[in-house]
């Protein structure tokens, strides 16, 4: 959200961070706010904020927002683009987000993933 970098993976940093008039507690790799970071830690039984946890908390998320199958069959245009609108509640920069925040286009978004699907 602002790019300022946390010292420990101990716990979610919990730091309010402003840019302009948004304010946040996101942090890490897929932007927890520390409420939802709390709830996903307690259920999953994650003991820190490093990496490997985070992906358990974001797969997590995936799954509960019934997006899970979409984002595994991603590489098909329709399963891409169903899978932003079930998940754009939950990361505000995607398509169709509710938040008043910048989005991202859905064909840039297809463009940079596509890009990086080719890489592997």
């Amino acid at each position: 959200f602002t790019f300022a970098p946390f010292n420990s993976y101990a716990d979610h940093p919990r730091v309010k961070k402003c840019a302009g008039k948004l304010c946040s507690t996101v942090a890490g790799r897929y932007q927890f706010l520390s409420k939802t970071w709390d709830q996903l830690a307690a259920g999953l039984d994650l003991g820190d904020f490093t990496p490997p946890n985070q992906e358990k908390a974001t797969l997590e998320i995936i799954r509960r927002a019934g997006a899970y199958n979409r984002v595994l069959r991603s590489n098909v245009y329709e399963n891409f683009t169903s899978a932003l609108r079930k998940l754009n509640r939950t990361w505000a920069s995607l398509p169709g987000s509710p938040y008043g925040q910048p989005t991202h286009s859905t064909a840039e978004l297809w463009r940079v993933y596509r890009a990086a699907l080719a890489k592997y």
